[in-house]
């Protein structure tokens, strides 16, 4: 199918539109349920991960919207995760310990979904 072009002027203009990046690697299932997939590369004893996200052209006076999901296995004590914009902390995320139970959740998955005033992500 083709399309016949016009001459005449535009009438729409597109000034702005939503846009989206991800991290999201699916290499394990934790309980082999085939429902939640993890990276399994960072899915130990890690304590800082770096991610760069670029929006280019990012209305700075508009909100965005930041999910922040993980999940964690301790059978000892909480994990905590943070999420920092520009060496900025905008999210904390808790996640309680698992118990040891051979029938107890193996990990724990939490989200959060706050909105964010950019600056220039």
């Amino acid at each position: 199918m083709t399309e016949s072009s016009t001459d005449l002027p535009a009438t729409n203009f597109i000034r702005s539109f939503d846009d989206y990046a991800f991290y999201e690697k699916d290499d394990i299932n934790l309980i082999k349920s085939g429902r939640e997939w993890y990276d399994k590369e960072y899915f130990d004893i890690t304590t800082t991960r770096n991610y760069a996200f670029n929006f280019p052209n990012l209305e700075t006076a508009k909100p965005v919207n930041v999910t922040l999901m993980a999940a964690a296995r301790s059978t000892s004590g909480s994990t905590l995760f943070s999420l920092y914009v520009d060496n900025v902390k905008v999210i904390g995320l808790s996640i309680p310990a698992t118990g040891s139970y051979y029938l107890d959740p193996y990990a724990v998955e939490k989200r959060r979904l706050p909105d964010l005033l950019p600056r220039a992500m």
